[in-house]
């Protein structure tokens, strides 16, 4: 009588309070491509543990894309409960489906996900104001949102601190008195763009520069009364006087640096623009590269489907 082979089943050994903080973004796309490509239990979690170890999609001066030092196949494998093999079959079909590229030789990856996430929160900012400007409208015409209960859970929580009022003072960009109830509508709605645009401004600063102004920060709040559990999304909310909170301390983390002689390289190159536009036309050629594998596996399936019958 044969012996049927025992299955070696394999579990995580899960995750700590600090690997569980922060987020990460995943664009639409990439999800549908996910769904429609039927990704299996060890493919999901797989990419899903990549887009906590890789959040973000950087890039070198030169618009070159940076791949990030991931945990090798044996550490993931025992993170998300997997063979090694397993790791390594399932890295070549996200490779393949245009999810996350990697290259072996230091098991380094760069995050296609987070890509088309900021281009897709760019695409869609764009349209929002392109819409905004169509529609345009006085003082009389003010948003339903304006009296809807529901708007306070979009505001991020807000400290007393005297450290905001005395010691980082803010910008030279002072916001307005709101006196009416047209300016209070506009005010909710620039509150709830802070935190997208935190996401913009943390995603153009290296690996380097973020862990340096994180470093500045903390030091800043460390006499706060109240300690602050999440740092980012504190940044992200404005302060009482309505100003960006990540702006106001970035801009005193810069200050030491301005005050040296030599130190005159601007923030963000010169050649930016060109850097972004370059970034653009290798997400879309990806993208496009990986409809069409998609496409040419469909059409294999249904002639195959076809031949059978």
């Amino acid at each position: 009588m044969a012996v049927a082979k025992k299955r070696n089943i394999r579990h995580s050994v899960g995750f700590d309070k600090k690997e569980m903080e922060g987020y990460f973004m995943i664009a639409n796309k990439d999800a549908a491509i996910a769904i429609v490509n039927k990704l299996t239990g060890s493919q999901l979690r797989l990419w899903l543990y990549l887009m906590m170890v890789d959040s973000f999609a950087d890039s070198t001066s030169d618009g070159e894309k940076v791949y990030h030092t991931i945990p090798s196949p044996q550490e993931i494998a025992i993170k998300i409960g997997v063979s090694p093999e397993t790791v390594e079959k399932d890295m070549r079909k996200l490779k393949k489906l245009g999810l996350y590229e990697y290259r072996i030789t230091a098991w380094q990856g760069h995050n296609l996900s987070a890509a088309s996430a900021k281009e897709e929160s760019e695409r869609l900012k764009k349209k929002k104001a392109e819409t905004k400007s169509h529609q345009g409208g006085g003082l009389n015409k003010l948003p339903e949102r304006l009296n809807n209960p529901s708007e306070r859970l979009n505001k991020l929580p807000q400290t007393s601190e005297t450290l905001e009022k005395s010691s980082i003072s803010a910008p030279p960009q002072t916001i307005q008195t709101i006196q009416t109830d047209q300016t209070l509508s506009d005010s909710k709605r620039e509150e709830r763009n802070l935190k997208s645009d935190y996401t913009k401004f943390i995603s153009k600063l290296s690996q380097e520069e973020r862990e340096k102004f994180f470093n500045f920060v903390k030091a800043a709040i460390k006499g706060f009364s109240q300690p602050i559990n999440d740092l980012e999304a504190w940044l992200a909310s404005p302060n009482k006087l309505g100003h960006n909170r990540w702006e106001i301390y970035y801009n005193h983390f810069l200050a030491p640096l301005k005050t040296k002689p030599n130190s005159q390289q601007p923030l963000i190159p010169k050649n930016h623009l060109e850097r972004v536009r370059k970034h653009r036309e290798e997400i879309e050629r990806r993208r496009k590269a990986a409809e069409e594998a998609w496409l040419r596996e469909q059409e294999a399936s249904h002639n195959r489907e076809g031949d059978v019958k």
